[in-house]
């Protein structure tokens, strides 16, 4: 499987990186993640990629427009906030395990809109697949998975 932000094929990944992160020192979580997501939402459905660290981010920026994935949105900031300028989301993935959900990040998410979180307990990683009904977010499935916290 080619690495959907690396059309050139220098970055392949042959496993499903969309619930993990990418190991330390590995380039292109930010990147990877938002063109998977670009895929399958379609052009101009306002995808939002966020990283706390600029270059990062801006590498991100870079080769997404180089790999014809320019209308993704890509910004510098703690996700913890959220982006409330662009809310409200249908869906949303955490690539890094945070400590908390955030009140204020929840509440940018529409009725019915899937989250996806990677949260560690008893020493092991796992991806949540939680689902917003009113006020209350359930959980929808649990996957073990190797993100770091």
């Amino acid at each position: 499987m080619r690495h959907p932000a690396d059309r050139d094929g220098d970055d392949a990944r042959p496993t499903r990186r969309p619930r993990g992160r990418q190991p330390p020192g590995s380039r292109g979580r930010n990147r990877f993640n938002a063109a998977l997501l670009r895929l399958l939402t379609g052009p101009g459905r306002g995808v939002v990629a966020l990283d706390s660290n600029a270059d990062v981010a801006a590498e991100a920026r870079s080769r997404l427009d180089y790999t014809g994935y320019g209308d993704v949105i890509v910004l510098t900031r703690e996700g913890a906030f959220g982006v409330p300028e662009y809310a409200p989301y249908q869906r949303g993935i955490f690539t890094v395990g945070p400590w908390d959900l955030p009140p204020g990040f929840l509440a940018q998410f529409t009725n019915g809109a899937r989250l996806v979180v990677p949260l560690r307990w008893r020493g092991q990683s796992r991806s949540v697949a939680f689902v917003r009904d009113g006020d209350t977010w359930r959980s929808e499935s649990i996957e073990l998975c190797g993100c770091e916290p």
